[in-house]
């Protein structure tokens, strides 16, 4: 076993034991004393910023310190990319980045998604200070429905959008969008990518969130894809809010009100009711009113059973009041949401720490590299024999 005093006095304090050896390598040694110097001088200054944190991390090693350092470079990489939405002055956004890691602390979503969330909350116009609220309803509708926090985030955001209205409404729309989980054959994700094609010319018509979302579970529960479902849904609205010559006349024959106003006082499920009750649920008839085969199809599959799956749902979309958070409650403990959570406040950890220490990582470094490879050549031509 290597003699530590002998070491030392090798490497540091220069003591000629060694001296057939050493003159093998004596440039190299020179230039060791100043390599020395190079790390110890960084070292104290990292060791003043580490105190600050806490002081047991004084200890920290050479690979703690490394993975500090890359876990808050990683970090800020992805909050840069943030920031470069935002707005604000650089102690304002500075706070904001503080603020994702406190967040991260109760969080059972990895950093990676919070960032990402967090982007895409602020990229849908949300803005920056309130786009934690926003991620964290999302959170809680994610874990609830077993989804992704991004598409959960894009969801919430893209349709409260279209509706106009702000992050105060977000827990009325996550309720509603659980239970159209629920009560249908469709995800958060599938409706994060196709309901943002129909939210828009609904909001306009004044068709209610929960008119709309009571009318994609309807569909999808009765096997249509997420996507058609949409399509039809929109079609339907499209032919009622603008109706043709054709279906403006059929309307006048069968004595019903068939436009926008009439969405508008009645609603879709009032107007679908006027409609089979004059048509009987005749396609032809149908088809005259509303122009397209997906569009009569909609129609049938909200109304042709009288509606009373459609109005079951709507009256479910009506008391969802509270669901997303009495289903988190019951998901959220779980082992490995659990887990998460503590992998998130040992990294919220390392990156502080890390960002106290990486200005200075660059010099430590290159230190001790330079003093890790004078070491190995000196391993390499047996230098050191005399110590082992």
């Amino acid at each position: 076993m290597a003699d530590i005093e002998k070491t030392v006095s090798i490497l540091f304090q220069g003591k000629d034991t060694l001296s057939g050896s050493i003159k093998s390598m004596e440039g190299k040694l020179n230039s060791f004393a100043d390599n020395a110097q190079k790390v110890t001088q960084p070292l104290a200054d990292i060791a003043t910023s580490i105190l600050e944190v806490n002081a047991a991390m004084n200890a920290l090693l050479a690979g703690g310190i490394v993975l500090a350092t890359k876990k808050a470079g990683e970090f800020g990489d992805s909050f840069a990319e943030i920031s470069t939405l935002i707005d604000a002055t650089s102690q304002d956004i500075n706070k904001f980045k503080g603020d994702i890691l406190d967040y991260s602390n109760d969080s059972v979503k990895s950093l990676d998604d919070i960032n990402a969330a967090v982007y895409t909350a602020i990229s849908a116009g949300t803005d920056y200070a309130e786009s934690l609220d926003l991620t964290r309803q999302a959170e809680k509708l994610a874990i609830a429905s077993k989804a992704d926090l991004e598409p959960t985030t894009r969801l919430l955001a893209t349709t409260m959008n279209a509706y106009g209205v702000g992050v105060d409404k977000i827990q009325k729309f996550s309720d509603i969008f659980f239970q159209t989980v629920e009560s249908g054959l469709t995800t958060l994700p599938e409706l994060a990518e196709h309901l943002s094609m129909v939210t828009g010319i609904a909001a306009n018509a004044g068709v209610p969130i929960e008119t709309l979302s009571a009318a994609m579970a309807t569909i999808t529960s009765k096997g249509a894809p997420t996507s058609q479902a949409v399509t039809r849904i929109k079609s339907a609205i499209d032919a009622i809010v603008a109706p043709s010559i054709m279906a403006a006349k059929e309307a006048k024959n069968l004595r019903i009100q068939f436009d926008a106003e009439a969405l508008a006082s009645k609603g879709l499920e009032g107007v679908l009711n006027d409609v089979m009750e004059a048509t009987d649920g005749n396609s032809a008839r149908l088809k005259k009113l509303f122009g397209t085969t997906k569009a009569v199809t909609g129609v049938l599959d909200l109304a042709g059973d009288g509606g009373v799956v459609f109005q079951g749902i709507l009256n479910d979309m009506k008391d969802a009041t509270g669901a997303t958070d009495t289903a988190y409650g019951k998901m959220a403990d779980g082992f490995g949401l659990a887990n998460q959570k503590l992998v998130n406040n040992i990294n919220s950890t390392i990156i502080k720490i890390g960002d106290k220490i990486i200005d200075k990582y660059g010099a430590v470094v290159g230190a001790l590299t330079e003093a890790i490879s004078v070491i190995g050549e000196g391993v390499d031509s047996s230098t050191f024999e005399p110590i082992w």
